[in-house]
């Protein structure tokens, strides 16, 4: 791929920008987290930490492999078993955009999932916003914002939330901005510690589809809205004694009313032995170019790893690999071109953060992008949407 240039450039020092207006010290923080990871490498908390704020910092491959630390098996990825060959039997596969915004023309709210330390899921929520849009998809609801609605025409600020710092969640919500989303919070602003922590989920669950109804579809009826959550907030059914926040909201706005789409299952990790059993096997008999949308071959809703009847969809991404040394679905989701580091900001000596930002934007802004950049070593590209830019180093 050729890379695209930058010039001019104009580069700001964290030292000497601090004053000029309230900003993060990404790399402060990712060293504080690095070291908490190496103190404690069995703290589940510790590497999610380390994965967050490696994401912050532009490392999308090395949160994957940070979370992956637990999830290695020492003897490698299991044979199937036959309930996994009868699975892999049982579903079928299709272009996942298309499958989606197909089944997405009569519904009120598509419900998508994200693992919190996976930028790549945010990426592709935002390659099926713009598709979602074209057929009357005008909200965005995410838990991950602070505000109930954040201000049209605002870049999106580190005060906005938490996983809203990540660059690839800034450049989602500038492709939204861009299409006319309006964006909705939704989460709990604090929980009520008197609570039982099972009952504290419960009302979790339950305060965040009551204020995706209250802030959307009792204002507008008839609107259609994008949900990105976390995890399982997603589920179409109780599981257990715990009704998820997606069950609550087809409660309130028609059982028939909503679409459930999986990532959570089936994606690339930095290792074979840390993935699903299932995943190459998908890989293998589908052969994906692009995302893909399974579910039962009789049309039903999705059924692998026994969540029949929780999601409709599971979301089936290629082994993207890495591009220009960074992971290729920055291009094909996200939609960013590769700039080649100008070499005014390549370090001479010590590790250096270095993080572009639009040039309209202030220094409170979410980075469009961010490198962790290594004398000696030589640098990834940038990963970039059109535009103008200016550079903030940390060191």
């Amino acid at each position: 791929m050729r890379l695209r240039a930058l010039l001019p450039i104009t580069v700001f020092f964290m030292a000497a920008a601090a004053a000029a207006a309230p900003q993060l010290a990404q790399f402060d923080s990712l060293r504080e987290a690095r070291a908490a990871a190496t103190a404690r490498p069995a703290d589940t908390g510790a590497l999610t930490g380390l994965a967050n704020a490696q994401i912050f910092t532009g490392d999308a491959a090395g949160a994957l492999a940070t979370m992956d630390r637990g999830r290695m098996r020492p003897g490698g990825t299991p044979a199937l078993s036959e309930a996994d060959r009868r699975a892999l039997d049982s579903v079928q596969a299709d272009d996942a955009i298309r499958m989606i915004v197909a089944a997405a023309r009569d519904k009120r709210a598509v419900l998508i999932n994200e693992d919190h330390t996976v930028a790549m899921h945010r990426a592709f929520t935002q390659k099926l916003a713009v598709e979602l849009r074209k057929i009357g998809y005008r909200y965005f609801a995410a838990e991950a914002f602070n505000a109930p609605v954040l201000p049209n025409g605002r870049y999106l600020t580190w005060r906005d939330g938490y996983y809203t710092r990540d660059p690839v969640f800034a450049g989602m919500v500038r492709t939204l901005q861009a299409e006319g989303f309006t964006l909705v919070g939704y989460d709990i602003e604090e929980e009520d510690t008197a609570l039982s922590p099972r009952e504290r989920i419960a009302f979790r669950e339950r305060s965040q589809a009551r204020n995706i109804h209250e802030r959307i579809f009792a204002q507008d009826p008839d609107a259609k809205v994008l949900i990105h959550v976390g995890h399982h907030h997603l589920g179409k059914r109780q599981v257990g004694d715990i009704k998820p926040m997606g069950a609550h909201l087809r409660e309130l706005i028609g059982l028939d009313a909503t679409l459930h789409i999986d990532q959570l299952a089936f994606y690339a990790r930095s290792a074979q032995a840390a993935e699903d059993p299932l995943y190459r096997a998908l890989l293998d008999r589908h052969k994906p170019a692009a995302p893909m949308a399974l579910r039962q071959a009789s049309g039903a809703s999705a059924s692998l790893r026994g969540l029949g009847g929780f999601v409709d969809m599971h979301i089936l991404h290629p082994d993207y690999g890495l591009r220009d040394g960074r992971p290729a679905w920055l291009s094909s989701l996200a939609g960013r071109t590769a700039t080649s580091v100008p070499k005014a900001l390549l370090p001479q000596s010590g590790e250096r953060l270095v993080l572009a930002y639009d040039r309209e934007h202030g220094m409170d802004a979410v980075p469009v992008d961010a490198l962790l950049l290594t004398p000696g070593v030589s640098a990834p590209a940038f990963m970039l949407p059109p535009g103008r830019f200016r550079f903030e180093v940390q060191q």
